[in-house]
């Protein structure tokens, strides 16, 4: 599977579980949501944005798993200011719960490399697993759970 194929699939899975679709980028794409790293020079620009019941998830789609697409959504979530923008271009209050993810092909899935703090989703044609590790289950990640009945 392409890339686009995993983040159309993806995409269609959280809507089809009452997910807000507020961003979605497909490579190639020219535009979409995009937050400046370091100033005009570089920015970043998620594969998809999505809310329900007060909880966003953002998510990096590839065909394999990424390292890169790890690295990019711990360094916005680990930046106050980087992350302060994403907020307010959202126009999104403190009170909604932020959930790292990553989507890629169902084919390539090594639990070694899975990162703590993500939720993973499998994609396997138009079949999606998710998956987390036991770290996870974090006071947010409870939340998540409760409120977004998968």
């Amino acid at each position: 599977m392409e890339e686009r194929e995993i983040t159309l699939t993806l995409r269609d899975f959280l809507l089809s579980k009452g997910w807000q679709i507020l961003s979605v980028h497909f490579p190639g794409a020219q535009g979409g949501f995009s937050i400046s790293v370091n100033g005009k020079s570089r920015s970043w620009v998620p594969d998809i944005i999505a809310s329900k019941n007060s909880v966003v998830i953002i998510v990096e789609c590839k065909p394999k798993y990424s390292r890169g697409d790890v690295d990019k959504l711990n360094i916005m979530f680990s930046n106050p200011k980087i992350f302060k923008k994403f907020k307010q271009k959202l126009g999104l209050t403190s009170d909604f719960v932020f959930q790292k993810a990553i989507g890629f092909q169902a084919a390539h899935f090594d639990q070694e490399n899975i990162p703590n703090d993500f939720i993973i989703f499998l994609v396997k044609e138009k079949i999606i697993s998710r998956f987390c590790l036991e770290s996870v289950l974090t006071q947010p990640y409870i939340r998540l759970c409760k409120f977004v009945n998968w």
